[in-house]
């Protein structure tokens, strides 16, 4: 049985956090509040093998996924994982995601429930595309 909710209930940096920590496996697809899949990340044994975010490299596509603020969510402990792409260290990228959404809030002048949603990466241009259900 998977889980599914609302980013708004259960921000994401909480949901990774739960998901490595509990050593668990599946994939979380990411939606955004039109329905509309963002993105996905995929877990085995609790360390991030995959994360897919458009055309971005898995490191850009987890820092753009980590600023969603609104949508939902559906992990899948069921799904096949055959795009395990990369291995992530979970902490390391969860506290570079929330330095930089602490600074993003600090440039706009954003209280830490109205940062906006979009690109953490590096490249300010980073797309912000649509996948297909």
């Amino acid at each position: 049985m998977g889980l599914k909710g609302n980013l708004a209930e259960l921000p994401l940096a909480d949901l990774i956090e739960m998901t490595a920590l509990g050593g668990k496996t599946g994939r979380l697809t990411l939606f955004d509040g039109e329905g509309a899949a963002r993105g996905s990340l995929a877990f085995r044994d609790g360390r991030l093998v995959g994360t897919v975010c458009g055309a971005l490299d898995a490191e850009k596509a987890f820092y753009t996924l980590l600023a969603l603020r609104e949508g939902t969510f559906d992990f899948d402990p069921d799904a096949e994982l055959d795009d395990e792409s990369c291995s992530l260290p979970i902490a390391p990228l969860l506290l570079e995601g929330m330095r930089r959404l602490d600074e993003r809030r600090r440039e706009h002048g954003e209280t830490s429930q109205g940062v906006a949603e979009g690109d953490l990466s590096d490249s300010k241009e980073a797309p912000q595309p649509e996948l297909e259900r």
